[in-house]
């Protein structure tokens, strides 16, 4: 039994305010060719014993959440919710050659879903993983968050103001909470601009298109992770959910710029909740209206394929963007609200058209900057070594 990390304590809060679907994470697999289910069953109880947490449930204990053993182990077959209170937290179905799985956000984050794919696989292939240490990343970013806890709060009093509704392809939209919704799935390409990471310069173009919709000052929530070296491997929800505001006018190159300079700013703060550095702050399924999930990753592996990007059913905010650099280029998911519906489209081509001026335009190089690798969400590292993406 070990106490929840902060952002397990946070979905735990949004569960009980009526979170419904949203923190499902589905993945499908197919297969190229139909499993035998005892061996794919004896994969997955591989699976659950070397990662505990796709085992848990979370317990209060004396005004204190835990993570516990949930009721039951999760097996191939079985039919259960997802209660966050009594677990397990991750379903595995089979159907002829495609396996759905479905895992709580509480116990998983985007990195996890390739981790989960290649045990999983390896299980199968009688080739299982080397051993991983045990790791109590809670307590860890317990001490990281008090350490940077006061800086973090003089970091966020001179920029935290309440985010407002805010105008998509002249209409406003506002929510920020939990909804049933629909999905648009498209792709973007993003072109290289010297000076800044493909996830800079996906974040300039976006806030880019607020300000020509006519939006003076713009807030967008971005997910960032929160994964150490020691976490490389584990399953978990290792991710901290941050605003990112800008107020800037001019060329796409200033607005860029001073993004970067903000962005590399806010790293250094990534891992503290916003909620223990700004006092009195409300819960909401999303911080602002839209908000940004990008992560590395979906590559397709040789024995079947895997929907990285599956979609829930519902949607935190009015705009949330779940984005995917995989290989064959950036795979978006736009999931949008019933007040979104009618311009969730129009956003999309506009947000490709930006970034297509943006290539056309060969922006002039930007200041130099200190090397920074793209390996993570917003290639953040802060001097230390780069950590993989949430989602």
């Amino acid at each position: 039994m070990s106490e929840v990390s902060f952002i397990q304590h946070g979905i735990w809060i949004n569960e009980q305010l009526g979170a419904g679907t949203a923190y499902r994470m589905p993945i499908v697999i197919t297969f190229a060719a139909a499993p035998e289910p005892a061996a794919l069953a004896k994969a997955i109880d591989q699976l659950v014993e070397r990662h505990p947490m796709l085992g848990s449930a979370i317990e209060e204990r004396d005004g204190v959440l835990h993570l516990v053993p949930a009721a039951r182990r999760p097996a191939l077959g079985a039919s259960y919710e997802l209660d966050i209170d009594t677990g397990p937290l991750i379903t595995f179905t089979l159907n002829g050659r495609t396996l759905t799985i479905v895992a709580h956000h509480v116990i998983f984050d985007g990195a996890s879903k390739e981790i989960l794919v290649d045990d999983l696989a390896a299980f199968l292939d009688g080739t299982p993983p080397p051993p991983l240490a045990a790791h109590d990343h809670a307590a860890g970013l317990r001490q990281r968050v008090a350490a940077r806890l006061e800086a973090a709060k003089e970091f966020w009093a001179s920029r935290w103001r309440e985010p407002q509704e805010i105008v998509v392809a002249g209409k406003t939209v506002r929510g920020r909470r939990f909804s049933a919704g629909h999905e648009h799935r498209f792709s973007l390409e993003v072109p290289r601009v010297p000076g800044l990471t493909r996830f800079e310069v996906f974040v300039a173009a976006l806030h880019t298109l607020l300000r020509e919709y006519g939006n003076a000052e713009i807030v967008t929530a971005i997910d960032l992770s929160t994964r150490s070296v020691a976490e490389e491997g584990h399953i978990g929800p290792f991710v901290n959910e941050v605003p990112l505001f800008s107020s800037l006018d001019g060329p796409f190159e200033n607005l860029a710029a001073g993004l970067r300079t903000e962005l590399r700013q806010l790293y250094r703060f990534r891992e503290v909740p916003l909620a223990r550095a700004v006092p009195r702050i409300r819960p909401h399924a999303s911080l602002a209206p839209i908000s940004v999930s990008y992560r590395h990753g979906g590559r397709q592996p040789p024995w079947g394929n895997v929907e990285w990007l599956a979609f829930n059913g519902a949607v935190r905010g009015a705009l949330q963007l779940q984005l995917l650099d995989a290989p064959n280029g950036l795979l978006a998911g736009l999931r949008y609200s019933q007040e979104a519906e009618d311009v969730a489209e129009i956003f999309s081509r506009d947000l490709a058209d930006v970034l297509g001026r943006v290539a056309a335009g060969s922006p002039r190089e930007l200041p130099a900057f200190p090397e920074i690798s793209d390996k993570s969400t917003g290639g953040f590292c802060a001097g230390q070594r780069c950590r993989r993406s949430a989602n």
